[in-house]
């Protein structure tokens, strides 16, 4: 994997992670920084036994935003609709 490719691995999967529900999104940033899970279950307000299945449900949404992510940014290359900061940008029509 070169460079680049890394760099967009990442902004696919910011991108991905700013489009998920707030608590599944702040699930996965804690635990990604090494967060406790004691502390992840405060900020979520919810019981640490509870912790698992969150993740679970995080890491499966989490998946489905980066598979949209990716199939964005092919059509976008493909001259299709482009995808900026979660709105569609018809890029190519110029001024209406």
């Amino acid at each position: 994997m070169h460079a680049g490719q890394v760099v967009d691995e990442l902004c696919a999967r910011e991108h991905a992670l700013r489009s998920l529900p707030l608590p599944y999104s702040l699930a996965l940033r804690l635990r990604d920084a090494g967060v406790a899970l004691e502390m992840v279950a405060e900020y979520l307000g919810v019981e640490d036994v509870a912790l698992e299945g969150i993740f679970r449900i995080a890491e499966a949404k989490l998946l489905a935003a980066q598979q949209r992510v990716r199939d964005e940014s092919e059509e976008s290359a493909d001259g299709g609709p482009m995808v900026a900061s979660g709105a569609l940008v018809a890029e190519r029509e110029g001024p209406a």
